[in-house]
């Protein structure tokens, strides 16, 4: 062979060789970016969230912040309900806040620069002004509600409030009929107008504590369901405005558990799920009734009404969290059905302190709280857990609950100083103090 056909054989066999080795080398970039290309892609598909929010009032999207008007505000009008429906149609967890923008009543404007509640406006008047929401924790693909409704039956059972505001509603519309009859482009306007925010927000979890979260943030960790880092016994401190003095008081998480029996129409709620009672003593001075006798029960005693009005000093995020429970109250010996009530805050009874109550006849109607189950109380034992104090004070006072004695018509139960268990006289002039406990749910 010649020389130049062995060169040439020999570059032939190397330029065959380069081309196979790049051409594999091609095919390997090739797989391994398409391989990379669909890692990415399907990552990004994986991680992509979308955030899908809507608001609706009977099937049509509305606005985030709207007007509520109630156009005859009287004794008795015609029943007023709207119902908004909070949809989260996206992938991403959310909060909802709800805030109160403006609120008229007839001629009075009330902004939220003078600190206006739901709770207050729910509370403050003859007409029951009531607003309803599910959980303000919306998950991805879920929905929430929000309600607005008020009634003003002929009789409130508050006479002097119902003539007070009956008066104002009649002269109300007196005036801007008269004020129409005089320009007839004048629009007669509602007797109450209030404007209220719906916020809906990326959920972020910054839950830290029972002492240091806010009540918001408390709300939210109870709604969602996860509440591991509130621990039954942790306390937090509320400072309560009352007759221009600052009053601090110490609430203590008492129950998270919620026996399937809560869901019974007719057992107690109030030691079920997260309830939080006061670990002092909120006020000292009270007869449980101005007569001798029982026979109306928990429900319609004199320190039930004194407990209802505590509610107006609490800090306003508080007021707007508490939860309506329903609260099943025994009966005297004259008496012979229990009392069922719904209320925002209550008494305790001596089962959901002690386990066990010979004294009251709704006593299977509701169980220990998990605080004194923890700490071993009886009616015999570790009695120093169920002693209070009152603020600032080494000495501790007997307080009420909410047990009527089924042996008898006159006496209700109390805890004593030393944490032992009596009844009293509804009228007894040796006062006891209350320490009230609500729910969050």
């Amino acid at each position: 062979m010649k020389l130049s056909d062995r060169i040439k054989s020999k570059f032939t066999k190397v330029n065959l060789t380069s081309i196979a080795f790049f051409a594999v080398s091609i095919m390997s970039i090739t797989l391994a970016w398409f391989a990379y290309t669909n890692t990415v892609t399907s990552n990004m598909n994986v991680n992509l969230k979308t955030w899908d929010i809507k608001i609706t009032k009977n099937n049509t999207e509305v606005s985030n912040v709207f007007d509520i008007t109630i156009n005859n505000l009287s004794p008795g009008m015609t029943d007023f309900q709207e119902d908004y429906v909070i949809h989260n149609n996206g992938d991403i967890p959310a909060k909802i806040t709800y805030n109160i923008k403006y609120f008229r009543l007839f001629n009075t404007e009330v902004t939220t620069t003078n600190g206006i509640s739901f709770a207050q406006l729910a509370r403050d008047y003859p007409f029951k002004l009531e607003f309803t929401h599910g959980s303000r924790y919306l998950a991805a693909d879920s929905t929430s509600n929000f309600g607005v409704s008020c009634t003003w039956p002929f009789d409130s059972g508050n006479d002097e409030l119902d003539t007070q505001y009956g008066q104002m509603a009649y002269n109300f519309y007196q005036s801007e009929q008269q004020l129409h009859n005089q320009n007839s482009s004048y629009q007669i306007r509602s007797g109450l107008e209030l404007k209220i925010e719906i916020v809906v927000s990326q959920y972020v979890d910054n839950t830290v504590s029972f002492a240091n979260d806010s009540w918001d943030t408390i709300e939210l960790a109870v709604e969602k369901g996860d509440t591991s880092k509130y621990h039954v016994g942790d306390t937090k401190s509320i400072v309560m405005h009352f007759n221009n003095n600052d009053y601090t008081h110490v609430l203590r998480l008492a129950n998270k558990t919620t026996p399937s029996s809560c869901s019974n129409s007719t057992y107690s709620q109030t030691a079920c799920g997260f309830v939080v009672e006061f670990a002092d003593i909120l006020s000292y001075s009270f007869y449980m009734d101005d007569y001798s006798g029982n026979e109306d029960g928990y429900p319609d005693s004199l320190v039930k009404q004194e407990v209802d009005s505590f509610e107006e000093y609490f800090p306003i995020e508080l007021q707007n969290v508490i939860s309506k429970t329903r609260v099943v109250s025994g009966h005297g010996s004259s008496i012979s059905t229990n009392f069922v009530s719904t209320e925002k805050l209550y008494l305790l009874s001596g089962k959901e302190i002690y386990g066990s109550d010979s004294y009251d006849s709704a006593a299977s109607t509701t169980q220990k709280l998990d605080y004194y189950s923890y700490k071993g109380v009886t009616l015999s034992n570790n009695l120093s857990f169920v002693q209070k104090k009152e603020p600032g004070s080494s000495v501790s006072r007997p307080w009420w609950v909410r047990t009527a004695n089924k042996n008898d018509s006159d006496t209700f139960l109390c805890v004593n100083t030393n944490g032992t268990y009596s009844p009293y006289a509804a009228s007894n002039t040796y006062f006891q103090g209350v320490s009230p406990a609500f729910r969050i749910t």
